[in-house]
């Protein structure tokens, strides 16, 4: 066959895929005859990514009744790591046994990023120093008696930049003035950004450079598995200019904290009070490369769970008003379990990615039985187990009795967030403070949904209140 009927063929079965309405599905195997229908595995890949965007529950539902492990093509790269295959993990035991394995299948995707942009750092390394020595450090510095105070600084901070980023306007319809805000760039990512100087001892140069640090990191470490130059480039220039500035940042709290032990009390400060503790090996490029963790772990994680939160809950007028009710009454359990419930159903990440360092052979003994080609990418579908059938009850429903270790938003086991407990205040409250303005709404039309802008993280996202 020649090469240009192939490419006519490719496109045909494309249109054909791109015209099922994935978003609405009536068939229960709605999404395994779109992919069996196409008839070149570049074409499955892009079926099951598409699938993935537009209705990944539905998508885990199908394949955890008919087939709990997917393989196709390799995500095609562009430098770096090559792969032999994409594996997609939909069973909950399975998902656990690819994240628990972690010899097996490693976070090297993002340690060679991270090495070139700031150096050898928890997330991209795996049961190494870094991860059994660093991360309790970090922990024990991140004490609980903190969390009071973590509270207030995320109410007061956002308020302010709900004040500052709201702008007046007139709706058409009543004539009346209301509040228009997007919330993305004017609140989600500006309060963990303010935070992290505020709480971290990090407040950067300027605002500007701390959103242009965090986005170019997270979107090469975590988003970037193809591999774009442009991308990589952006977070190496970002890498560098955010340790250059630690780096002096750290010679300048030192100074101060010399000669006035208690002029500051933030994580990096209490970094410098214990000094260099050369068993721990806490020098000061450790410290530089924990500081810039701060930022990393938190900015474009904050904004997307609090924006998705806040979308899920519109979509559910019942449980909006729940969550307002719980907003109002300053009950905080109860509007945390109206959070990550909704984050269930649209979380920031339905899938983590792992690298298979060797031939492994999944669910051993079992029908869904699969061998895994070592240099293989794998998807462990963490949002499928959240709703996976056989451990967790009622998965359909919008459930507020659901036990928070039950979630897997902030991660899971070795890699969980380091950060876990102050997002688990940070996004509540962010959300907290919008839920308080009166009848919050998405703006009219396209405006009121969230905006990816072609990347990787919500760009836009525009709400409204009424003022009066």
């Amino acid at each position: 066959m020649k090469l240009q009927p192939v490419l006519a063929l490719a496109a045909s079965l494309c249109v054909a895929s791109c015209s099922v309405d994935r978003k609405h599905p009536t068939d229960p195997q709605a999404f395994l005859k779109d992919y069996d229908r196409q008839w070149l595995d570049v074409l499955k890949l892009k079926t099951t990514f598409d699938w993935l965007q537009d209705n990944s529950i539905e998508t885990f539902k199908e394949m955890r009744a008919y087939r709990p492990v997917i393989t196709t093509a390799p995500v095609p790269t562009k430098a770096g790591l090559k792969f032999t295959s994409t594996v997609l993990v939909a069973d909950r035991k399975d998902v656990l046994e690819v994240l628990n394995n972690w010899d097996v299948f490693t976070v090297r995707l993002y340690g060679s990023k991270m090495n070139d942009c700031m150096g050898a750092f928890m997330l991209g390394r795996d049961h190494t120093r870094y991860n059994l020595v660093e991360k309790p450090y970090m922990r024990a510095l991140m004490t609980p008696a903190d969390y009071p105070r973590i509270k207030t600084q995320v109410v007061s901070l956002s308020h302010k930049a709900i004040a500052e980023g709201t702008q007046t306007t007139t709706d058409p319809k009543t004539g009346k003035a209301v509040g228009r805000i997007e919330i993305v760039n004017k609140v989600a990512r500006r309060v963990p950004i303010l935070l992290t100087g505020a709480y971290g001892g990090f407040p950067g140069p300027d605002e500007a450079s701390m959103f242009r640090w965090s986005r170019a990191t997270q979107a090469d470490f975590f988003k970037n598995i193809k591999a774009e130059h442009g991308i990589h480039s952006d977070a190496i220039r970002a890498g560098h200019e955010m340790t250059s500035y630690i780096g002096g940042l750290i010679k300048e709290k030192r100074a101060l904290l010399t000669k006035n032990p208690g002029a500051e009390d933030t994580v990096l400060a209490r970094m410098l009070k214990e000094g260099s503790n050369e068993v721990k090996g806490i020098t000061d490029d450790r410290m530089i490369i924990l500081t810039a963790g701060l930022l990393i772990g938190a900015g474009e994680t904050t904004q997307a769970a609090v924006c998705k939160a806040l979308a899920e809950l519109f979509t559910r007028p019942t449980e909006l008003q729940g969550a307002i009710k719980a907003a109002r009454e300053n009950n905080d359990d109860l509007l945390g379990r109206y959070v990550w419930e909704a984050l269930r159903f649209r979380p920031g990440n339905s899938v983590l990615p792992r690298y298979a360092e060797q031939d492994y052979i999944l669910a051993k003994g079992t029908p869904r039985e699969t061998k895994i080609a070592k240099g293989s990418l794998v998807l462990a579908g963490t949002q499928s187990a959240m709703f996976d059938e056989t451990f967790v009850k009622n998965p359909e429903q919008f459930r507020l009795d659901r036990p928070q270790s039950m979630y897997m938003i902030l991660g899971y086991g070795h890699h969980r967030c380091l950060g876990d407990h102050v997002s688990l205040i940070q996004v509540p409250q962010i959300i907290k403070a919008l839920l308080l303005k009166k009848n919050l709404r998405p703006a009219p039309g396209k405006a009121g949904e969230i905006d990816l802008k072609g990347g990787p993280f919500p760009e836009q996202y525009i709400l409204e209140y009424d003022l009066d």
